[in-house]
């Protein structure tokens, strides 16, 4: 139980890590500054083969969850709301954004489709370093280690 403790508290870090040094906790700041505080939702992968250590939302999760957001929120492109704090255009009530981060293969393929059904939009983000160069991203390579590596 101590290693898988410590196993989680390094995780944390890391992402609280990444999170501090790659300015989204700065732009969230920046955001909650404004009277208008608008929710921006931060998936990773939509799919159901989940994993203990990098769990995804499942396909009739995120179908549940944007039936829910679309029903009682309006959702947002995230550059409706970058030009909202530039003074440029005026958000409808109740806004909220819905964003992907590393721009995983599910998200077009199992993620997209239910955006479609329910008339949602998203922004994903690309890990663009990694687009046709064969190169993993860093938190696949973590995911692999994790995933193959027998904990005694």
């Amino acid at each position: 139980m101590g290693m898988a403790f410590g196993l989680k508290r390094l995780i944390e870090k890391i992402i609280c890590f990444v999170l501090f040094y790659s300015g989204f906790i700065f732009f969230i700041r920046f955001i909650n500054r404004r009277k208008t505080k608008i929710p921006i939702l931060l998936y990773h992968r939509v799919n159901d083969e989940n994993n203990k250590f990098f769990p995804a939302v499942t396909k009739k999760h995120f179908e549940n969850q944007i039936r829910y957001l679309s029903k009682w929120y309006n959702i947002v492109p995230l550059e409706d709301v970058v030009s909202h704090i530039q003074g440029g255009t005026k958000l409808p009530k109740n806004p909220i954004v819905i964003t992907f981060d590393d721009g995983y293969k599910d998200n077009y393929l199992n993620a997209y489709p239910i955006l479609c059904r329910h008339r949602a939009v998203a922004t994903i983000f690309l890990t663009v370093g990694c687009v046709d160069t064969g190169i993993l991203p860093w938190t696949e390579k973590i995911h692999y280690i994790l995933g193959t590596t027998k904990l005694k």
